[in-house]
């Protein structure tokens, strides 16, 4: 009898010791015993669908103001509403979630790293509902792992977008040590012009190929085209 009590202590959520392991159980389970009571659809569904994620208000609201003035403040949403977010990656929001829910800053999902385009969405999403921490968590990480040639390019633009200077800088910084790989990735053919006449009129931009990027993208800034321009 006592062991079939343990067992049923262990398929218990509420058995956790840890208030963390309980909240996760939330997120993992949102319509068991304690159903969500806010939809979130995130994502535009152009590079991919949009994913539904079902979760609870108050959760939510002990991480972020912003959760809290949309749940319980005068301009509330419905319970029934579905929220859309079309600015916020599904894997960045997952990340948020496993915060919110977890305290969890691991930067996995199913463990599974998250690439530096979401982390940087996630750092988005953190200045958007003012989760402080996240963010920082979100900087960290960026300076630590994701600071290559192959990102430099992506990191600097989106930096400058969230008026992240010191993680502009340090991307700039790494564009200029690492020029030849960081200019032929494809993030460097997205950038907006001005960050592209930044990049190119950096004085110790390392690569011996300065002039022939230069002399190849010069036309092509002039259009306002750079995505256009032939890789040398």
């Amino acid at each position: 009898m006592s062991e079939v009590s343990d067992q049923n202590a262990q398929k218990d959520w509420r058995s956790s010791k840890r208030i963390r392991k309980r909240a996760r159980y939330l997120l993992d389970h949102p319509n068991e015993e304690i159903p969500s009571d806010v939809t979130f659809l995130v994502g535009n569904g152009e590079s991919q669908p949009g994913k539904i994620f079902k979760c609870h208000k108050f959760v939510l609201s002990l991480v972020s103001a912003v959760f809290q003035a949309m749940f319980y403040g005068p301009l509330s949403h419905p319970t029934e509403e579905t929220i859309e977010l079309p600015d916020i990656t599904p894997a960045a929001f997952q990340l948020l979630l496993q915060y919110a829910y977890a305290d969890l800053t691991d930067f996995e999902i199913d463990g599974m790293g998250v690439p530096t385009r979401d982390i940087l969405n996630l750092l988005y999403c953190s200045k958007k509902y003012l989760i402080s921490k996240l963010a920082k968590e979100c900087r960290d990480r960026i300076r630590e792992y994701c600071l290559n040639a192959k990102d430099a390019c992506l990191i600097f633009q989106q930096a400058r977008f969230l008026d992240e200077e010191n993680l502009a800088t340090a991307a700039l910084a790494e564009i200029s040590r690492s020029a030849r790989d960081a200019l032929d990735s494809d993030d460097f053919l997205n950038l907006s012009l001005p960050y592209v006449k930044e990049i190119l009129d950096k004085p110790v931009l390392n690569a011996p190929e300065k002039e022939i990027y230069q002399n190849d993208l010069s036309e092509c800034v002039q259009m306002g085209e750079v995505q256009r321009c032939d890789r040398r």
